[in-house]
């Protein structure tokens, strides 16, 4: 029979009730650019914003009809870079906020910046050769652009880095620069390939030489010759040859060391006056003083030091003056007392 009240059984039906999350307000700031490169660009929020997680997007001019979100979140004024980009285009940066604790994602804020990106980038490495592989005062630094685009356009500049990392003017604008300024000593040289905004590239890549350090420059190729040189039994005068030809880090007012030996295979030692090393001019009158009577003395020269070059090796043993002061000859009258008698002259008997 049919029971009062409904079917046979009992369907009991559970509903799950979905909870909607709380909305988030999208911002009302404006995103900022910290850095614009040719396939990327760094944005972020103001510094006002302190809280928050976000995610920016873009929008590329002429090419997204929609924004493209940007997967890297940040939290605050964080910046954040966004890449991929192509160089040279008009982009759009958007921001909305994340939902958190509960809340949704918010839409995107209304507020844009847009920012063009630059041109193509150039790339590759920066290569420097020395000549005399020293990098001193008076070689020439040469650099290329090893691994770069064949097509890419840019321009050269080198320029002084101090032991600090400050960064001098430009010295040049060439592949090559000639050190030839004493202020380069105990620095090293940046040379510099940037893009060529004109032919619409842009960045650059760089590097440095080693520390410049003084030159190493060769002796004196000439002396005076040895019959040019008087004597006393404690001096020698004679006058100094003209220096060499400027070049190679040897400048045009250098000063003469002179240096001596008394044994004829002996290691020169410089000639001091007072105990002070002396330096000469070429093509001056010199005098040595408080030399050894009847010695033979072997006279060598050599640069000395300058702010551009350390002091030279010594001339050549062949070049070397060989001179020999003089006896004393004894001067005055001598007297002769003779003993027990107080007379001044013999006496006979």
């Amino acid at each position: 029979a049919k029971k009062d009240g409904g079917a046979s059984g009992a369907v009991k039906a559970a509903m799950d009730t979905k909870v909607k999350k709380a909305a988030t307000a999208k911002p009302d700031v404006r995103p900022e650019i910290a850095e614009s490169e040719d396939i990327s660009l760094t944005v972020k929020l103001p510094s006002s914003v302190t809280k928050g997680l976000y995610q920016f997007g873009y929008i590329e001019q002429g090419v997204h009809d929609e924004i493209v979100p940007f997967d890297i979140l940040t939290r605050g004024s964080n910046p954040v870079t966004i890449t991929g980009l192509n160089p040279n285009k008009m982009y759009y940066i958007y921001v909305k906020q994340i939902g958190e604790d509960g809340y949704e994602d918010s839409l995107w804020g209304d507020l844009y910046v847009e920012q063009k990106t630059d041109y193509p980038h150039v790339i590759g490495t920066v290569e420097i050769s020395v000549s005399n592989n020293t990098t001193a005062y008076g070689q020439t630094l040469t650099a290329v652009v090893k691994n770069g685009v064949p097509t890419q356009k840019g321009e050269w500049n080198w320029y002084r880095v101090s032991p600090d990392g400050e960064r001098s003017s430009s010295l040049s604008t060439d592949s090559y620069y000639e050190i030839l300024d004493p202020r380069d000593i105990g620095s090293k040289i940046e040379a510099v390939y940037s893009g060529d905004p004109t032919k619409f590239y842009a960045g650059e890549i760089s590097s440095q030489s080693e520390e410049v350090k003084k030159a190493e420059v060769k002796a004196p190729k000439k002396t005076t010759p040895s019959n040019m040189v008087s004597a006393t039994d404690s001096t020698f005068t004679f006058t100094l040859p003209s220096q060499d030809t400027a070049g190679s880090g040897l400048g045009v007012d250098e000063k003469f060391i002179v240096g001596y030996s008394l044994s004829e295979n002996g290691v020169p030692v410089e000639y001091r006056e007072d105990g002070i090393v002396q330096t000469y001019t070429p093509n001056t009158e010199i005098t040595l003083k408080n030399l050894k009577r009847n010695t033979t003395y072997y006279l060598f020269l050599r640069y000395a030091e300058q702010a551009e070059h350390y002091k030279s090796d010594w001339s050549a043993v062949d070049q070397r003056i060989v001179k020999k002061t003089e006896k004393t000859n004894l001067t005055g009258s001598m007297h002769f007392t003779y003993a027990n008698t107080g007379a001044t002259n013999p006496i006979q008997g």
